[in-house]
């Protein structure tokens, strides 16, 4: 095996053992009963509302509250989003190589997060106050859709500033200009 090869196996390890970790982590919330997990989303809660919302800290207890409970819902779906965009990057890392085409590493990857995503709302289903929710599938399966297009968009900026980098080279030695 090559340098290069051994590098591609390196990077593709990593990514995997991040992405277990990520799983692992998601795992943990999921577990976390309601009382937990309520009190979790609160405390996030109040930090975003104090970004959010000018004047936060100069409402009553009870606008506060009020505000709070508005956008806590919106906060636990984003939280499905945002762990599953990050489990779809670090699951492409894993799954892309040079012998496999990007969109068969891009169908695994949502695949995959489907499916684990599945498992994830059966598991919480067991846990004490928490229900297995069809539209928190939904939310991370979109989660890891994003996570797959954000990379895939970088890596097209990538290989787009390459080629203009490279017809700029191809260019001046046509021209013999040396810059």
């Amino acid at each position: 095996m090559d340098n290069k090869n051994n590098k591609e196996i390196v990077r593709r390890i990593i990514f995997a053992l991040l992405a277990v970790g990520m799983m692992a982590l998601i795992f943990w919330f999921s577990d976390q009963g309601a009382s937990n997990s309520s009190e979790q989303s609160i405390s996030v809660s109040y930090k975003v509302a104090r970004v959010i919302r000018p004047g936060f800290e100069k409402l009553s207890p009870r606008e506060k509250e009020a505000f709070v409970e508005s956008i806590e819902a919106v906060i636990r779906k984003c939280a499905h989003f945002m762990e599953y965009t990050a489990l779809g990057i670090l699951l492409l890392g894993a799954y892309s190589c040079k012998k496999r085409k990007h969109k068969k590493s891009c169908i695994l990857v949502i695949c995959t997060a489907a499916a684990y995503s599945v498992t994830d709302e059966i598991h919480q289903h067991f846990v004490p106050g928490r229900s297995c929710e069809i539209r928190d599938m939904c939310i991370d399966t979109l989660g890891a859709l994003t996570g797959v297009l954000i990379i895939t968009l970088i890596q097209l900026l990538i290989g787009r500033i390459i080629w203009h980098h490279q017809v700029k080279q191809k260019k001046r030695r046509i021209s013999g200009k040396v810059y």
